[in-house]
């Protein structure tokens, strides 16, 4: 009896032992192919992503012709769909295949597709998903488009691609795996509702085009009014009890004490000594906080810094609730990583003129930066786009303008652009320097200038 007990025991310390092994060196089960669960596509839920998309997009979603329907990042069906993708990501990442792939097969079938701003290392896609796969990192190329492609209810393939090169493009398949249905049942749940219809400019094989452009194609807008007005002011009365509770949540223990009020450059700073922290406020709404190094250097991946410097914001900066903000790029550096956002508006870019950026001197190119050093925060800089939004003044504007006449009045007001190389075609918000109000504006960039058109 005794020794029947002792090998159930063994057998089990010797269970916990291999179970213990594998969680040190895969860091997850899920991660090691051999001990892969399907159940585990289930479990991406988190409230940030290094790899979520700057445009997401479903192609031939309601049979209608060649095209995507666009799904706008504030949206529920964006995280929807993106969570769905993202599994089936994970999980032919864990468990896949490499294959063969060609621009021709690409709008074969339905589709996600996923566009970045900025190219993805293959190692940081992994992290964010805590995979490994010694194939991803050797086969596949920095990427700055994925394309989601379910092949049938029970198979997809994967494609990473780069917008300026299709002739170089990976894909990895996968068969069995639950995620699969799930996303494709997510899709058959967005088949007739409205939203906005774009079409690719690879697919259409225009060849001015250097990338891959998601062009718009509609005849029609809706577009709220948005004026804008100077931060914490009310009939040109600064509030200092709201200016000094935003300011306090950048404190750990609201410590901050206005040390400089510069009346000349329309500055106020605060410190806060015991954590060796200062903030610049200017009154036109920029701010522009750091903090000492820490002498505790961390040494952290280029996507948990981006973890922390999403918490920052969402926890620190009291007035970003209600901003639509997206990563627009990212630098990585020796000891640091940079990372830049833009705005939006109702899912649609705000594009902020330099001279407007570049009003104060805090060196700043995107309307939000945050620095990593170390693995600790040192420098938050952002441009306050204070909004006063007129819900009720929602308008609806026709037009019908498509893009190729935009580039032809381009062409008619600068002839030298005729033949130029197309580098997008967009819509966005415009601010220039002295504006008071967003302009929704048709936007042309080439490899010379960038033209615009307004809408509104």
């Amino acid at each position: 009896m005794k020794n029947a007990i002792r090998t159930v025991v063994l057998v089990f310390l010797i269970g916990l032992s291999l179970y213990q092994l594998t969680r040190l060196w895969f860091d997850d089960l899920s991660n090691f192919n051999l001990f892969y669960n399907a159940q585990d596509s289930k479990a991406i839920a988190k409230d940030k992503y290094f790899i979520k998309p700057d445009t997401l997009a479903v192609y031939n979603l309601n049979e209608v012709g060649k095209g995507y329907s666009w799904i706008k990042q504030n949206k529920k069906e964006f995280d929807d769909t993106f969570f769905k993708s993202a599994n089936l990501i994970k999980a032919v990442l864990a468990k896949g295949k490499i294959e063969p792939a060609s621009v021709e097969e690409l709008w074969q079938k339905q589709n996600v597709l996923f566009k970045y701003d900025y190219e993805i290392e293959p190692s940081l896609l992994l992290r964010d998903l805590n995979v490994k796969n010694l194939s991803f990192n050797e086969n596949v190329q920095p990427f700055n488009e994925i394309m989601i492609m379910l092949l049938s209810h029970t198979s997809a393939k994967v494609y990473f691609m780069n917008d300026t090169d299709y002739n170089n493009i990976i894909a990895y398949t996968v068969s069995g795996d639950e995620s699969i249905g799930i996303l494709k049942q997510g899709m058959d749940d967005l088949q007739g509702k409205d939203f906005p219809y774009y079409q690719s400019s690879k697919e259409l094989n225009l060849s001015s085009f250097t990338r891959n452009v998601l062009i718009p194609d509609i005849k029609s807008v809706e577009f709220n009014t948005i004026d804008l007005s100077k931060p914490f002011y009310k009939d040109d009365t600064l509030d200092e009890a709201a200016l000094k509770t935003y300011v306090n949540g950048f404190s750990k223990y609201n410590k901050f004490k206005l040390s400089i009020n510069d009346e000349d450059d329309d500055k106020l700073t605060y410190i806060d000594v015991d954590d060796g922290v200062q903030l610049d406020y200017y009154l036109n709404g920029y701010v522009a906080y750091r903090s000492d190094k820490n002498s505790n250097k961390k040494n952290v991946s280029p996507v948990d810094a981006y973890y922390k410097a999403e918490d920052f914001i969402k926890n620190r900066d009291t007035l970003i609730k209600d901003v639509e903000y997206t990563l627009a790029h990212y630098v990585i550096e020796e000891d640091k990583v940079t990372f830049y956002y833009k705005y939006k508006f109702n899912g649609i870019d705000v594009d902020i003129a330099e001279e407007k950026l570049q009003a104060v001197d805090i060196n700043i190119k995107y309307p939000i930066e945050i620095i990593i050093e170390d693995g600790h925060i040192t420098h938050y800089k952002r441009f306050l786009l204070n909004e006063e939004r007129n819900e009720s003044n929602v308008q609806k504007e026709e037009y019908t303008l498509s893009y190729s006449d935009v580039i032809d009045h381009m062409i008619e007001d600068y002839p030298d652009e005729k033949g130029r190389n197309i580098e997008d075609v967009s819509v966005k918000y415009l601010l220039d320097s002295e504006a008071q109000t967003l302009q929704l504006s048709w936007v042309v960039t080439t490899d010379n200038i960038k033209y615009t058109q307004t809408i509104n």
